[in-house]
């Protein structure tokens, strides 16, 4: 390090979610299951890692402003300067200080809010304790200050009290300031995450990344190269910056891993700025469409995708897995808060922008259908058997506990085999969402033409079930009777292994007098994933 510095560090930082088979009678074994061996490839194609559900939203006079969350609260400035906190967990919105004022660079962390405020005799660090109290002065008098950055009962900021920028900290515990950089160079925007501090420090003409563990008391060198490395922001152990080459206007987003020094690029090749970052999550402000959006990136997954596409949405933050932005509109802004949650494959998927001949997308519910399961559906009575997709294909455990891909159906869920995926079944839903109940059995009797005796289930079969049954595949399309006809929810039922059968006497056409029940949509209704239907 650079020896001409003087470095002083003291003090101690303590979601939601057949016509007859013939395919499957010719292809290959079918009993019980009747799967079919497809050829046309794989069965799905995976979802965006995250969708967002709107938490809060709020107008705000002015078109600037700063916001900061905690995953709790969200907090931002009117146009005047004053604050307001929403809390996310009652939906309270409350003001914590008046205008006029100048204030921004909001941060806040276990339970305290800090930031910039700007006056005539210079600008102030200033603190508040959400659970009550007035606010505090964390740092005052002459000069310009900004930048703050708060973690685990730290505060540090950038100082340009003694004529050039320098780093400070303040714990708030002791309520006591201690220099963290001083010296004749500049240092810039700072960050703090648990016991390590990252900031830009400016030489040989660029600006790079340093580090200091607080517990160690150890600076340590992150970047070095030729380029500008800015804007940092901490995770634990992840690193996210700004990079920007010589001679070029647009900024990489970088992160990198602060153990191994591994560097991954997120974004670039146009302007993207203002990172924030939590845990997995990587947030910035992107200007990619000609206008500031935020887009997301999911390390686990390493997929990036949008959060705003209508709006000019500026400075986002993030804590946990909820994101907060500022929308600027011509004369007022909007504050938006939003929890990235895991998608269920019941969501709803926008149509794809490029054509897949291997995929269908269906408009009416919004899900695409595709490779195996798409085979397999048109082959079999498609659309008048099995309705409509309600998910898109994704992996489920069975009863045994191997894992397989399955997609959910109005009428019906389909399947592939573990070993093979090509090879699709219609599953067993109509006992699956049966489980539990219990359907008087009949005493055993001699089959007939109009009658059928199943010793296996030890129900019958008889009348116009039976004549469709028979008509439209049988076994292997409908599975064996698990119940007789009854009544429920106003129609003559009949359970099936893999159907549900319901009598339509007021139907004009007679092959519509008997109908398949939408067993899919129920099934996912039971687990939350769909809303129930209006009657």
């Amino acid at each position: 390090m650079d020896g001409m510095r003087a470095r002083s560090i003291a003090g101690r930082w303590p979601r939601r979610l057949l016509g007859g088979l013939l395919v499957a009678a010719l292809i290959g074994p079918v009993a019980p299951a009747g799967a079919v061996r497809v050829t046309s490839g794989a069965v799905a194609a995976g979802p965006r890692p995250f969708n967002a559900a709107v938490l809060m939203q709020a107008e705000v006079a002015g078109t600037r402003g700063s916001v900061t969350t905690d995953g709790k609260i969200v907090v931002w400035t009117d146009e005047e300067g004053g604050l307001i906190a929403y809390a996310l967990a009652d939906a309270r919105e409350t003001r914590l200080l008046d205008g006029p004022a100048r204030r921004d660079d909001l941060a806040v962390a276990d339970g305290v809010l800090v930031w910039t405020e700007r006056g005539t005799g210079g600008a102030m660090i200033r603190g508040l304790r959400l659970d009550g109290g007035a606010p505090f002065t964390i740092a005052a008098g002459p000069g310009e200050r900004n930048s703050p950055a708060i973690s685990g009962g730290t505060v540090v900021w950038r100082d340009r009290r003694g004529g050039n920028w320098d780093l400070y900290g303040y714990d708030l515990a002791m309520g006591s300031e201690f220099p963290v950089i001083l010296g004749p160079a500049d240092e810039g925007a700072v960050a703090i995450s648990g016991s390590t501090i990252v900031w830009e420090d400016h030489r040989s003409g660029r600006w790079g990344l340093t580090g200091f563990d607080l517990r160690e008391r150890r600076e340590f060198p992150i970047t070095a190269g030729p380029d500008d490395d800015t804007a940092p922001v901490l995770a634990g152990d992840a690193l996210a910056f700004t990079r920007r080459r010589a001679g070029r206007t647009a900024a990489a987003i970088v992160l990198r891993d602060l153990r191994s020094g591994a560097e991954r690029i997120v974004v670039d090749g146009h302007l993207a700025q203002r990172p924030a970052l939590a845990g997995d999550l990587l947030v910035w402000e992107d200007w990619r469409d000609g206008q500031p959006n935020v887009y997301a990136f999911d390390r686990a997954s390493s997929r990036a995708f949008p959060l705003t596409r209508a709006e000019r949405a500026q400075t986002p933050a993030i804590a946990g897995a909820v994101v907060a932005w500022i929308g600027a509109g011509e004369f007022s802004s909007r504050v938006t808060a939003v929890r990235l949650v895991k998608p269920l494959p019941s969501d709803p998927q926008d149509p794809p922008t490029v054509t897949d001949p291997n995929t269908r997308y269906f408009p009416e519910s919004r899900h695409n259908l595709s490779g195996a399961f798409r085979y397999f559906w048109g082959l079999n009575g498609g659309l008048d058997r099995f309705g409509l997709p309600l998910t898109e294909a994704f992996e489920e455990a069975d009863a045994q506990g191997a894992r397989r891909q399955v997609q959910y159906f109005e009428r019906a869920k389909l399947e592939a085999d573990p070993a093979d995926p090509g090879r699709v079944a219609i599953a067993r839903l109509g006992a699956e969402l049966t489980r539990g109940r219990t359907f008087p059995t009949v005493e055993p009797f001699e089959s007939t033409d109009s009658r059928v005796y199943f010793e296996q289930t030890r129900h019958a079969l008889g009348g116009p079930f039976k004549d469709y049954w028979a008509d439209n595949g049988g076994a292997v399309a409908f599975g064996l009777p698990i119940s007789e006809e009854f009544e429920e929810n106003g129609r003559v039922v009949q359970y099936f292994e893999r159907a549900r059968f319901e009598l339509r006497p007021e139907a004009a056409d007679p092959r519509q007098r008997v109908g398949l029940g939408q067993i899919g949509r129920e099934a996912l209704v039971e687990r939350g994933w769909l809303a129930p239907q209006s009657r």
